[in-house]
C-alpha cells in the first residue's frame, strides 16, 4: 500500500450551503471594515508591491477588493466604471464586463474569456510556430450567479464595488496559466503555464506557505470557513465544464448542486469541510477531490507533509475513506496498465528504457514509421532563443518541444522512404493544446482550428491559427508546401490511457478523415484551471472550457477507433502482444 500511496501523491503532484436569506439592502458604504496592507508576492518569493485590501466587519478574516482594484492590480487593465445607484459595471474596451448590484448580490460576466487574460502571461506574446487568425464565438450569453444563494456578499463604494479576491481569483484566473492565491497571511500571484503545478510551492522559494496548515491542532476562524465552503460550491457549481467520468456522477453535481450532493451521498464530507479543526477539514478537502476525480483533470495538489501516514489515517478512519481508497485504487491500475503498455512498446520495437516514452521506429518490411511522444508540450523559452537566433537547429528544439518533436520524426520517415506513418499516442497523457494546434498543422495545410464551449459564457469558440511548418519565421505558402511533401497514410495509435490532449488530437484528426486504430480513447474533454481554495489550499479542476468536436459534441465519452486491436486475451486479462502489431496495421492502412 505505501507504494501505491507514494505513485498517487506523485501523480497529484503532476498532473452546502446553509440555508440563506436575503442580505439586507446596502446602498452605501455603510459597513465597517478595516484597511489592511497585504504584500503580494511572486514564484521566487520576491514582494511585489502591497495592495489595499478590505475586510469586512461581518467576515474579518476574508479578503475584499474592488472590482477594478483587482483588475488594475492582477491583469494591469484599466476598467471603466458606470454606477446607477447599487448597480455597477466594469468594461473592458473590448466588449466584456463585469455587473454586480451590492443590495440583490447579483455578480453577472461577459465575455470572461477576454477579461480574464494578463499581458505577461500568454504564450502569444512568444514567438513560436502558431499566429492566431481568427476567432468566432457563438451565440455568447452573461453568466448571472446569485452570489447570496451562496452566502457571498459585495458592498458598495463610490464608483467601486468590493467582493472577495479569491471569486474574482477563481472566475478570471487558472485557465491561462497565471491565478492569484491567499494562504491567510499574503497574496501569492503564481504563473503555471510552464508547469500545471507550479514546483515552487513544494520547495524552498515557498518556504513557509502552508505553515498555517502543518499544525493540523489549529484552529481556523468560523467566518473563513464558511466563506471557504460556499466558494468551493459556487465555483464548482458555476465554472465546471460537463465531463462523463466524475465520481461524484456529473448528472449528481449537475442537478444538485455540490452543497446538496454532500448533504445526500457525503454528509460527513460537509461535516469535516466546515470543522474548525484543521485535521478533519484537510481529511475531507481530500475526500472531496477524491470525489471530484475525473480521469485526471481535477485534483488536489497541496498534500500534508506527512502524506503517507495522512492519506493511510483518512482511509482508515473516516467514512468517506473508502472514497479515497477508491480513487488511490482506479490510479494505481491506471498506471500499472500504463506500465505494461511501455513494456510491450519495449518488446515489439526494442527499445531502452530511456526511449520507450519517446521513440521512433522504422519497418523496412512495411514501409512504416512509428513514433510516439506520451505529452504535448509547447517549450516557449526554447522558442525565444531560436528565433534571436541563440541557435539555428531545429533538432534543438524537438528535444523538449512537441511539434517541433513530431516534425523531425515526419522529415526521418521521408528519408527512410515510409508510406505509412503511425502515430502512437498509447500512453500519452495530455498537455498543452498550443503544442497540440502545431501538430494539428502538420496534417492539415499548416493551419489548425481549436473548438471548445464555454460553459461560463454559455458559447462556442472556434479559434484559428496558422502554423509555420518551416520555422522560419513566416506564415505563407511555403508551409503548406511542407505540409505536401508528407505523403503518407496516417493513423493515430490510442489507447484507454490517451487522456486530454492525448483524446483531442485523434478527435480532431478523424474529422479530418484520418484513421484511429487501437483502442478507444480515454476521455478527458476540458482544459485545466488551477486555484486555491480561499484559505490557500491549491488544486486543479476541470475549467469552463469544454474542449469539443467541430458539431459542438462533448467528447470525453473517448474517440471510437475504425480498427480494433486486442488489449486482453481469452481469460479477459490484459494482453498487448498484438496491439503494437505494424504489419496489421500497415495491412489496413493500404486497404483504406
Amino acid at each position: 500500500m505505501k507504494r501505491v500511496l507514494t505513485v498517487f501523491l506523485a501523480f497529484l503532484l503532476v498532473f452546502s450551503l446553509v440555508a440563506c436569506s436575503a442580505p439586507a439592502s446596502k446602498t452605501a458604504d455603510n459597513t465597517k471594515y478595516e484597511v489592511k496592507k497585504i504584500d503580494v508576492y511572486n514564484q521566487n518569493k520576491k514582494v511585489l508591491k502591497t495592495v489595499d485590501i478590505r475586510f469586512y466587519e461581518p467576515t474579518p478574516n476574508v479578503p475584499y477588493i474592488g472590482i477594478s482594484q483587482f483588475f488594475k492590480e492582477f491583469f494591469k487593465t484599466d476598467m471603466t466604471v458606470s454606477q446607477n445607484g447599487d448597480n455597477y459595471k466594469f468594461s473592458k474596451a473590448e466588449n466584456a464586463y463585469v455587473r454586480i448590484n451590492t443590495t440583490s448580490d447579483d455578480f453577472a460576466v461577459y465575455n470572461a474569456d477576454s477579461l480574464g487574460k494578463h499581458p505577461d502571461f500568454r504564450t502569444d506574446n512568444v514567438q513560436t510556430f502558431l499566429k492566431q487568425t481568427s476567432l468566432v464565438k457563438s451565440g455568447i450569453h452573461e453568466n448571472i450567479i446569485s452570489l447570496s444563494e451562496y452566502h457571498i456578499e459585495a458592498y458598495p463604494a463610490e464608483k467601486e464595488a468590493y467582493v472577495p479576491l479569491s471569486l474574482l481569483s477563481n472566475f478570471f484566473g487558472g485557465t491561462d496559466g497565471y491565478y492569484i492565491a491567499y494562504n491567510t497571511k499574503s497574496i501569492y500571484v503564481l504563473d503555471a503555464t510552464a508547469e500545471l503545478v507550479p514546483e515552487a510551492m513544494k520547495t524552498n522559494d515557498y518556504e513557509g506557505y502552508y505553515d498555517y496548515v502543518e499544525d493540523l491542532n489549529g484552529k481556523r476562524a468560523e467566518d473563513l470557513i464558511k466563506f471557504n465552503y460556499n466558494l468551493l460550491c459556487l465555483t464548482l457549481d458555476n465554472l465546471r465544464g460537463y465531463t462523463n467520468q466524475l465520481i461524484f456522477g456529473d448528472n449528481n453535481l449537475v442537478s444538485l448542486g455540490l452543497d446538496n450532493l454532500l448533504e445526500i451521498y457525503y454528509p460527513d464530507i460537509k461535516k469535516d469541510l466546515l470543522s474548525t479543526n484543521l485535521n478533519d477539514y484537510i481529511s475531507a478537502y481530500i475526500g472531496l477531490f477524491s470525489g471530484l476525480y475525473d480521469g485526471g483533470h481535477t485534483a488536489s495538489t497541496y498534500i500534508p507533509s506527512n502524506s503517507q501516514e495522512f492519506l493511510a489515517s483518512v482511509m482508515k478512519d473516516k467514512s468517506y475513506g473508502s472514497l479515497v481508497k477508491n480513487v488511490v485504487d482506479t490510479f494505481q491500475k491506471k498506471m500499472d496498465t500504463r506500465t505494461k503498455f511501455l513494456e510491450a512498446k519495449k518488446k515489439a520495437f526494442n527499445l531502452d528504457d530511456n526511449l520507450v516514452e519517446r521513440y521512433y521506429y522504422f519497418d523496412a518490411k512495411t514501409k512504416t514509421a512509428i513514433f510516439s511522444f506520451d505529452m504535448f508540450n509547447m517549450d516557449t523559452d526554447s522558442y525565444k532563443m531560436y528565433f534571436n537566433k541563440e541557435f539555428t537547429d531545429p533538432e534543438i528544439l524537438a528535444s523538449s518541444d512537441t511539434f517541433a518533436y513530431v516534425r523531425s520524426r515526419l522529415y526521418q520517415a521521408k528519408k527512410d522512404g515510409a508510406e505509412n506513418v503511425i502515430i502512437d499516442l498509447s500512453t500519452n497523457g495530455g498537455g498543452s493544446v498550443s503544442a497540440l494546434m502545431g501538430v494539428m498543422g502538420l496534417f492539415n495545410k499548416a493551419k489548425s482550428t481549436y473548438y471548445y464551449n464555454n460553459i461560463s459564457d454559455k458559447c462556442r469558440y472556434s479559434i484559428n491559427y496558422d502554423v509555420d511548418i518551416n520555422l522560419d519565421g513566416k506564415f505563407d505558402e511555403k508551409d503548406v508546401a511542407e505540409v505536401n511533401g508528407f505523403n503518407f497514410n496516417v493513423c493515430l495509435l490510442t489507447s484507454a490511457f490517451s487522456f486530454s490532449c492525448g483524446n483531442q488530437f485523434p478527435s480532431y484528426m478523424k474529422e479530418l478523415g484520418y484513421k484511429i486504430v487501437g483502442e478507444k480513447s480515454g476521455g478527458g474533454s476540458c482544459a485545466i484551471a488551477t486555484e486555491t481554495t480561499a484559505d490557500g489550499l491549491e488544486y486543479r479542476r476541470t475549467s469552463f472550457m469544454c474542449l469539443c468536436n467541430k458539431a459542438g459534441d462533448n467528447i470525453d465519452g473517448g474517440v471510437p477507433v475504425d480498427l480494433s486491436l486486442p488489449t486482453k486475451n481469452s481469460n479477459n486479462e490484459l494482453d498487448l502482444s498484438k496491439f503494437f502489431d505494424i504489419e496489421a496495421i500497415a495491412n489496413f492502412l493500404k486497404k483504406k
